[in-house]
């Protein structure tokens, strides 16, 4: 008699629970992994990374957000990509950061460095890389918009490396830094592209506002949004999926 008496309550329970339904939606998330899409964001190494662009079966890739500051190079010299500190430091101790498996999956890649397009200043060689920087034309071409092009820094460390870095903001503090950039992290933040700037002795880079900008001297630190080319078929993805039920 008592099981019978369960049994009819936890019956009553539902129905009523049905009751409360009528005329209300539920939420439910749903996890679902599939193939990776342009606008994706992927785990891959040490890192988050925002999927650019898909071709024969790769994926090109750039952090989601700053992961690094550096100068371009050490020196104010004239030097391109080819030639610069900061091309050496991304494939030797940066690609030192992958376990042997991720860094075995990142593919070679021939870095075109043409002139730039609007000053005619040298480019340098065409380099072959497993981490590189963006170049000018793929940083236009494969950002729909300006804000597209806006990173963020979210590393309190990363931002008081680059206060030292650079000499006029050196001894401030993160706290102090943040003021200036608004506030809170995550903070919007210039970055670094391999191309050359309006000469020699500069580099194209991405303001805050995610406009483009060449005239920043090779010497002076900014962020670091590396790039890489993996096959498409190691990234799988998280999507989260609304399902409404009446």
């Amino acid at each position: 008699m008592k099981k019978f008496l369960s049994l009819m309550l936890a019956i009553a329970m539902l129905f009523a629970l049905g009751a409360v339904l009528v005329g209300c939606t539920l939420t439910h998330r749903v996890t679902t992994t599939t193939r990776v899409e342009v606008g994706d964001i992927v785990q891959f190494g040490p890192y988050e990374w925002r999927v650019l662009y898909l071709i024969d079966g790769h994926a090109l890739l750039i952090t989601e957000y700053i992961v690094a500051v550096g100068r371009y190079h050490n020196t104010e010299e004239d030097v391109t990509w080819e030639t610069s500190d900061i091309r050496a430091w991304l494939n030797g101790e940066f690609l030192e950061r992958f376990d042997a498996a991720s860094r075995s999956r990142i593919a070679q890649v021939t870095a075109y460095n043409p002139d730039n397009p609007w000053e005619g200043t040298p480019g340098g060689g065409n380099t072959q890389d497993h981490i590189f920087l963006l170049s000018l034309e793929q940083a236009v071409y494969l950002f729909a918009q300006d804000e597209d092009r806006i990173a963020f820094i979210n590393d309190r460390a990363l931002l008081e490396q680059w206060a030292e870095d650079n000499y006029e903001w050196r001894g401030t503090t993160a706290d102090e830094l943040l003021t200036e950039l608004g506030g809170t992290l995550p903070a919007p933040f210039p970055w670094w592209m391999r191309s050359p700037g309006n000469n020699s002795n500069s580099a194209a880079m991405v303001f805050t506002t995610g406009q483009v900008n060449m005239f920043t001297y090779v010497s002076y630190s900014h962020a670091l949004r590396p790039a890489v080319l993996v096959p498409a078929d190691i990234l799988d993805v998280t999507h989260e999926v609304t399902r409404v039920i009446a």
